[in-house]
């Protein structure tokens, strides 16, 4: 269940969706568009 958009983190930063599994666990999803793989990568990893 989707549970905030563009939520803002502690290093200023934004999560794009934030959502809750079943099992009451945090999920973080990240839209990319028109991102080269390797900037994808580097900010998951942020």
């Amino acid at each position: 269940m989707i549970i905030g958009h563009q939520e803002p983190t502690l290093d200023k930063g934004r999560i794009d969706l934030l959502a809750i599994a079943p099992d009451a666990s945090l999920i973080l999803i990240e839209l990319k568009r028109d991102r080269t793989p390797r900037e994808v990568v580097v900010q998951a990893l942020d």
